[in-house]
């Protein structure tokens, strides 16, 4: 979408402590997120659902971040994610229902 280009690491920094009740995130095509910023909404939300699809600066750090700290995710889109390739890390995780790659 349109809003999604303008979506930056430094605003959601800013904005991820207020998104304590957070628990489904559609970040697809926002082409400047970072794993940085990954990490600091999964740091801040007990997540269930989250959609990074199109999310091209993302790496395997991001994966390694929500295996750690999102036990309550039961969906996740990563398709179109070139930097992430550790896929069998996530499809190990009994806990993910919904895995898109």
């Amino acid at each position: 979408s349109q809003w999604s280009r303008h979506i930056n690491q430094q605003k959601i920094m800013r904005m991820a402590p207020m998104f304590r009740n957070l628990s489904i995130i559609d970040l697809s095509y926002c082409l400047k997120l970072t794993d940085e910023a990954v990490d600091a909404i999964v740091k801040s939300c007990p997540l269930t659902e989250i959609n990074l699809s199109h999310c091209s600066q993302l790496t395997n750090s991001t994966i390694y971040t929500l295996v750690e700290h999102c036990k309550n995710l039961k969906s996740l889109n990563i398709s179109s994610c070139r930097g992430i390739t550790e896929i069998e890390t996530l499809a190990q995780s009994s806990w993910l229902s919904t895995l898109n790659c």
